[in-house]
């Protein structure tokens, strides 16, 4: 595809519902990093908050903060232009289209991270299949039907960072049996 400052540009080429979501945003920020020309670029993202609670998502570029959001749910409440935005429908289609490339970028990245944190309190390992996770049909390739029939949980491989947020980022981190 050509390189593109929209890290969301590989949807233009590609269907998002057909891959692996993680896979697949790694690839769009890939093609913005190269179009940028950037040497590097890191993002840190936290989102916290107990279950049906409301949570707090922040966002450190390259060593600094740069976004945080209190979430309602699915919607963001903070400072303009964010506050009252839903992190579902258009969100990615409104950051492209009122911030600048980097912003949107950012949004989007912290976006994601807000999207699926909820998932830290779900017990994975107690499902065979992804078909047998509700209501989540639909959300990714492995929730696609024919795919979430035939896939097989690989139980004892999620790992908790709450209390050790470092780890996250270690290389070879000792769960995994590297010094």
């Amino acid at each position: 595809m050509p390189l593109s400052r929209r890290c969301t540009a590989v949807g233009d080429v590609a269907n998002a519902r057909q891959q692996c979501t993680h896979w697949f945003d790694l690839a769009g920020l890939a093609v913005a990093h190269a179009a940028a020309g950037r040497a590097s670029r890191e993002y840190r993202c936290a989102v916290s908050g107990a279950l049906g609670e409301a949570a707090t998502a922040t966002l450190e570029r390259d060593g600094e903060p740069l976004l945080a959001w209190r979430l309602d749910g699915t919607t963001i409440r903070g400072e303009p232009p964010f506050d009252g935005r839903n992190l579902r429908g258009a969100f990615l289609a409104w950051a492209e289209q009122a911030l600048d490339p980097d912003l949107a970028e950012a949004a989007t990245v912290l976006r994601r991270a807000s999207y699926i944190s909820p998932v830290r309190f779900y017990e994975l390992d107690l499902f065979e299949r992804a078909s047998d996770v509700q209501p989540v049909t639909g959300q990714c390739y492995t929730y696609t039907d024919g795919t979430a029939q035939r896939s097989q949980r690989q139980r004892g491989s999620k790992r908790d960072y709450t209390h050790r947020p470092e780890a996250l980022l270690a290389e070879g981190s000792p769960e995994r049996g590297h010094a």
